[in-house]
């Protein structure tokens, strides 16, 4: 038999195999290891490139600061080009309520504007006080109004005005401002005024409504020095623009603008070929109840007769329903070369608003052409009423006379006859009358009406209200004033210190 003898070679070999084994074995484990882990970090790596659970807390190193956004400015608009709009220049006379109820009715369109981002209509009217501009547009818009009172032209003497209405983002009213261009000394160094005149004088009233954006403005005659009268010529432009996050910013002052023509009328005219019509009115400033009467003179210019048709009067706008309308059939000719006149009256309501309302008159000629004319007429309260103390203040000498006035000024037309009555007298005062008729002869008359009372001797100073009230057809002005009483018999405290 041979046994197995374990040579040194044999020996180790046997022990380098289970070495070289676990080797091996731990070179797999790292190998897989390192795998594991390279693949965990690259998975890591593509999980960083997408969005973090919701529940993961983010580093501050990987907050992203969001952008800034973008200022947006108003367009730059071209004053130096005139609008190519077609305008129509006679720019009636009507009060306008700055009351932001949408109502095409009571507003006179300027011009329209069907081109460009943002489409509306440009409104302009006038009374003896305000010039009234307007705009509706189709959607929300901002708009800048440039004046020229005068129509001198935009860099001459002192009477320019840019007024800008805009609503800036997070405001939910809009901001008005006013400034005037003082071209007064030399145009060419022309500056803006930002302080000239105080923007909250400015009537503003604004409506969104059914996608449609109104802006009413009634700019007080003061601003600009504006002469508000029939026949005045002004410059009048209005520009829409977009809302965004910057303010307006003015032109260069030395920069020239080009308006258009507005002719301040007190009545539209449509005439024929040699037919020359006038209209006017047997009263400008009327009251409720008044008769009203109008006369449209025809004044024919050729010398061949011109047959009449017809000829129609009647309310327009807001006096529809205020004035009677009336047509005529039967109308004398034309002479040659002579004026016929034609005569209209009505009797306006009782409880009629003060405001501005608009008679038209219209004369179909025999030949195919009409003769069209308008005239306004303003109606205001019948009385203007207000008391006073007479003396004022009142020293108490013993048994002291003192007069309660009401002073009362009349719109009303040839006679007018109220009752005034004192309703409040403080106590221990003994008035002679206390109610007594008051009477005015003539329209825009003043009177005053006095009424005599006794001070009790033992009255102390000090204030002691009055009331009283003024009865006009069915209509009643409350008054009160408040009296001052002094007494000279009471030393005063002469005044401390040294």
């Amino acid at each position: 038999m041979f046994s197995q003898a374990h040579t040194p070679k044999a020996t180790l070999a046997a022990q380098l195999t289970p070495t070289l084994t676990r080797r091996l074995r731990t070179f797999a484990i790292v190998g897989f290891t390192f795998s594991t882990l390279l693949i965990g970090t690259v998975h890591s790596v593509k999980a960083q490139e997408k969005d973090p659970p919701k529940d993961q807390e983010v580093k501050p190193a990987e907050v992203v600061v969001p952008a800034k956004l973008n200022q947006i400015a108003p367009p730059v608009i071209n004053f130096r080009e005139r609008p190519k709009v077609m305008a129509d220049a006679q720019r009636l006379k009507k009060t306008i309520a700055i009351d932001g109820v949408p109502n095409d009715m009571k507003w006179d369109t300027f011009y329209t504007v069907t081109t460009g981002v943002i489409k509306g209509a440009i409104y302009c009217n006038w009374d003896d006080d305000y010039l009234y501009l307007g705009t509706r547009t189709d959607g929300e818009a901002n708009v800048v109004f440039d004046i020229d009172a005068s129509g001198d032209g935009w860099l001459r003497g002192a009477d320019n005005l840019e007024i800008v209405v805009e609503r800036m983002p997070n405001a939910t009213t809009p901001q008005v401002s006013v400034r005037l261009l003082d071209a007064t000394s030399n145009k060419d160094t022309a500056v803006w005024n930002e302080k000239a005149y105080d923007p909250k004088k400015i009537l503003v009233a604004t409506k969104l409504l059914n996608n449609y954006h109104y802006i009413e403005l009634a700019i007080p005659k003061e601003m600009g020095s504006m002469l508000l009268h029939d026949g005045v010529t002004m410059g009048i432009r209005g520009e829409f623009f977009p809302l965004s996050t910057l303010p307006y910013t003015a032109t260069p002052p030395y920069e020239p603008h080009l308006l258009l023509e507005a002719n301040l009328v007190a009545s539209r005219v449509q005439t024929a070929p040699g037919i020359n019509p006038t209209l006017t009115l047997s009263d400008d400033k009327c009251v409720a109840g008044q008769e009203l009467g109008a006369t449209l003179r025809l004044l024919n210019q050729t010398d061949q007769p011109v047959p009449i048709k017809s000829v129609k009067w009647e309310g327009v706008g807001n006096s529809v329903n205020v004035l009677n309308s009336v047509r005529e059939v039967a109308v004398p000719s034309l002479p040659p070369t002579k004026a016929r006149d034609l005569k209209y009256k009505t009797r306006l309501p009782e409880k009629l608003s003060p405001g501005t309302y608009t008679i038209a008159v219209t004369a179909d000629l025999d030949n195919g052409k009409q003769v069209y004319t308008t005239r306004t007429f303003t109606v205001v309260e019948p009385l203007q009423v207000r008391m006073y103390g007479d003396p004022d203040p009142v020293a108490i000498i013993g048994t002291t006379k003192y007069d309660i006035v009401i002073d009362i000024t009349s719109a009303v037309p040839s006679h007018m006859k109220a009752e005034a009555e004192i309703t409040n007298l403080p106590s221990g005062w003994i008035l002679e009358k206390k109610r007594r008729g008051v009477e005015i002869d003539g329209e825009d008359k003043r009177r005053l009406f006095r009424f005599r009372c006794k001070l009790p001797s033992t009255t102390a100073a000090g204030s002691y209200p009055i009331e009283a009230t003024v009865t006009y057809k069915e209509r009643t002005w409350s008054l009160r004033y408040i009296a001052k009483v002094v007494r000279t018999d009471i030393p005063t405290t002469p005044p401390s210190g040294n």
